[in-house]
């Protein structure tokens, strides 16, 4: 099995400019499963989460992410 790294969430409110964030927790800690880097280089976490929205996109260029999961800006997380 792999080991996945554990991150700890610091931020759960929505940013700014968005009016939903990630159903995240904070404080808790959550597993890191995938990495997605989108192309003004800001990268997005994979830490489990259902997609419940029609899309997610980059808080800072606005790319659409894969609609694979509820990506996480990687700012939301500390290393555990």
């Amino acid at each position: 099995m792999e080991n996945l790294k554990i991150i700890k969430c610091n931020n759960d409110k929505p940013f700014p400019i968005n009016e939903y964030g990630p159903p995240l927790t904070e404080g808790n800690e959550y597993s890191l499963i995938e990495i997605f880097t989108c192309g003004c280089g800001e990268q997005h976490y994979n830490v489990g989460l259902e997609l419940h929205l029609n899309y997610v996109q980059c808080y800072k260029c606005r790319e659409d992410l894969p609609k694979t999961n509820h990506w996480c800006h990687s700012s939301r997380f500390s290393y555990s």
